[in-house]
């Protein structure tokens, strides 16, 4: 099984085996994130690419960050917590589920917000376009940072912007013909099972 990336002349093929987190996704990676300080010169921005999600949070010092968080150029909410994650469908069963966050089903054309350990507990998780610009920026905060898929990191101060987006680019992701994606779900999260039967398993 292979498949070409669009602007790419040789084929990728990614193969992810064993545990439900990150294991499925629709074709879209999130662009960026832009990180970008007040000034706004070109040595103010870094860029950086992710497949499941990517996490504003607080740092080694355990206090909590305020974030103000715009989509399309709306303000949306600020908020006191120890983070936001911004996941794709693919990432949608990895640390945002953890986070209280939804499953979303790889043909949904969405991204999902999901606060982690809000200070207020209205805030909850949002669901928006894939197509729509994310904006976050840190209102307060010391030793805040950014990260890409727990790879890229950029660190962040009082002021900083991420800027999130679709990428470009598409991902293609193969299964095998007879591949369930509600059937996974249901093995990896135990659903329909009972504690008596998931003991039985184990032993």
């Amino acid at each position: 099984m292979r498949g070409k990336r669009p602007g790419h002349a040789k084929p990728v093929v990614i193969a992810r085996l064993g545990r439900i987190f990150g294991a499925m996704g629709r074709p879209e990676q999130i662009g960026g994130p832009v990180v970008a300080a007040p000034a706004q010169d070109a040595e103010s921005r870094a860029d950086g690419p992710a497949r499941e999600h990517v996490v504003v949070n607080r740092g080694a010092l355990g206090t909590m960050i305020e974030c103000a968080v715009e989509i399309d150029g709306r303000f949306v909410y600020s908020m006191r917590a120890d983070g936001v994650i911004v996941t794709t469908p693919t990432g949608s069963t990895a640390y945002a589920l953890s986070a209280g966050g939804p499953i979303v089903a790889p043909q949904v054309p969405a991204f999902a917000l999901v606060p982690v350990a809000p200070h207020a507990l209205t805030h909850r998780p949002i669901a928006v376009p894939d197509s729509a610009l994310i904006a976050i920026a840190i209102n307060h905060g010391r030793d805040a940072s950014v990260h890409c898929d727990g790879q890229a990191h950029f660190g962040l101060a009082e002021g900083d912007r991420v800027a999130l987006r679709r990428a470009e680019h598409r991902a293609r992701f193969l299964h095998p013909e007879d591949h369930d994606y509600f059937a996974m779900l249901r093995e990896k999260l135990h659903w329909s099972e009972t504690p008596e039967r998931i003991r039985g398993q184990q032993r």
